[in-house]
């Protein structure tokens, strides 16, 4: 499978370059000389890209050009949308006969704009991991309850011992009584990241840990994953239910989407508890729980997932949205039930984000 969308990808990341160059690139009025050097750009890139997905398999390049690989992933395809951008500007300046001085002027106008894009992008893929607060409150919730939630981490080559330092210190400031991961933590070998999972290992919380899995740990040995996990005491919620009554809450989560796909760990909504005098909060990876046809919405009263990166470099949100219901934020699905989609606390592929934050949930639940 992963040699299948290797192929897939780097024959649509070339077709893509292409594409901007003889339609983007080549009719800007560049001298011949750059547009000789905006080739050999795009060319570069294309080999960086290569190297990006050969340093997955081998893991042999220097941190630096990992992260430069890994950024001209992003670049690409930014690059091919504003190529789209250029042609839906050919086409309007067509209509309305706008002048060749004006049409020049434009043309370049979009040629750094994207380049200001590229810019704030890179330089956003450093900013802080945001706390977001939301207040929750319910008659069935017997005591005060503070719950933080993260998802999408990617540990990996990126997402090193330092960065996962920076989350942990984050989330044990909160002083929870629950940390909920809600998957794709893990994004390399589990071999090449102790480090990260001895900062891990140093979570605090009031009660528990809590844990369910995304689809990226399906890739890297799900087994061992939820092996490694549990032996850090972490609660893995595998298509199972966790009640506290004392607080008046109940915790579920099921297994990834992917496992379908995979044939194994497959999500069940139909094996969880369903205790109705409880807050009921349910762990999906995917929001797309919403759509399993075994969904009930009476349920639950709160749906947590991640997943979507909120797109993470708009505007890939909107292919996001093809296969899933929500981007991020929260939504109300029912009159007792939301929905809370995390944008994440890492990354995959480029450390970039425009249009999304990286991010923690604190969830205070209150009584009334």
């Amino acid at each position: 499978m992963k040699a299948i969308f290797l192929v897939f990808f780097l024959t649509i990341f070339a077709i893509i370059l292409f594409y901007a160059k003889k339609r983007f690139f080549d009719k800007i009025d560049f001298s011949r000389k750059t547009k000789k050097y905006l080739k050999l750009f795009l060319v570069v890139l294309y080999v960086f890209v290569l190297l990006y997905f050969a340093n997955r398999f081998f893991d042999f390049l220097p941190s630096y050009i990992y992260y430069l690989a890994s950024l001209c992933i992003a670049i690409g395809f930014i690059i091919f949308v504003f190529a789209i951008f250029y042609e839906i500007f050919k086409l309007f300046g067509a209509i309305f006969k706008l002048s060749a001085d004006k049409s020049k002027v434009a043309e370049f106008a979009i040629f750094y704009l994207m380049i200001l894009y590229l810019g704030f992008g890179i330089a956003n893929g450093f900013s802080d991991i945001e706390v977001k607060t939301y207040q929750i409150k319910s008659s069935k919730i017997k005591q005060n309850t503070k719950i933080v939630f993260f998802s999408d981490l990617h540990i990996g080559p990126l997402v090193d011992a330092k960065y996962t330092k920076k989350l942990v210190d984050l989330v044990n400031y909160q002083n929870a009584d629950f940390v909920i991961i809600g998957g794709d933590l893990i994004d390399e070998n589990l071999d090449s990241i102790a480090p990260q999972i001895a900062e891990l290992s140093k979570l605090k919380v009031n009660k528990k840990v809590f844990y369910a899995i995304g689809n990226h740990e399906y890739f890297y040995g799900e087994d061992d994953v939820l092996s490694l996990l549990k032996s850090l005491k972490f609660e893995t919620l595998e298509n199972k239910s966790f009640m506290d009554l004392s607080q008046g809450v109940q915790i579920s989560g099921v297994y990834d989407y992917f496992g379908n796909r995979k044939n194994t760990l497959k999500p069940d909504l139909i094996r969880l508890s369903n205790d109705d005098n409880l807050y009921r909060i349910l762990i999906s990876h995917q929001p797309k729980v919403l759509e399993d046809k075994t969904f009930n919405s009476d349920k639950f009263e709160l749906i947590l997932s991640g997943h979507t990166h909120c797109g993470q470099i708009f505007p890939f949100g909107l292919f996001v949205l093809l296969d899933q219901p929500y981007l991020c934020g929260k939504h109300q699905i029912t009159k007792n039930l939301d929905l809370i989609i995390s944008s994440g606390s890492g990354f995959w592929g480029p450390r970039m984000r425009i249009g999304s934050d990286f991010e923690i949930l604190v969830l205070n639940l209150q009584k009334i």
